[in-house]
């Protein structure tokens, strides 16, 4: 199983900016195995932003792979979780040794207005 760390600008923020940045962090044994530094242009909803990183997340995926999410400013409710059976996602309160990476990862997208991201094979 892939495992993942989301930090997703506060909805406050996001709202007064106009626009959403979402930093993800792939890890495994300690060790960061892919970056997603990602800009949407728009504020998101509550519902539309947990959609966004399941999306993402899912999309990274194999065929026969399954991922875990944990994620900050995200909100499972109202969203039917069933529709990405692949993906399990959990809302987590920020915890800076767990969630360090993806939170400047988010802040970076949000100062660049645009995405990156850096894979595991061109990590190493």
């Amino acid at each position: 199983m892939r495992k993942f760390y989301a930090y997703v600008l506060p909805k406050s923020e996001s709202e007064e900016a106009g626009e959403t940045a979402v930093g993800i962090e792939e890890y495994s044994e300690g060790k960061t195995r892919s970056i997603h530094s990602l800009y949407i242009n728009e504020p998101l909803s509550h519902k539309r932003r947990i959609k966004y990183v399941l999306n993402y997340v899912n999309s990274l995926l194999a065929d026969d792979e399954r991922a875990k999410v944990q994620a900050v400013n995200v909100r499972r409710a109202g969203v039917k979780l069933a529709d990405w059976e692949d993906v399990l996602i959990y809302e987590k309160k920020y915890r800076e040794k767990d969630f360090e990476i993806a939170k400047e990862l988010c802040n970076d997208a949000l100062e660049r207005k645009g995405s990156v991201r850096l894979l595991h094979d061109e990590m190493e």
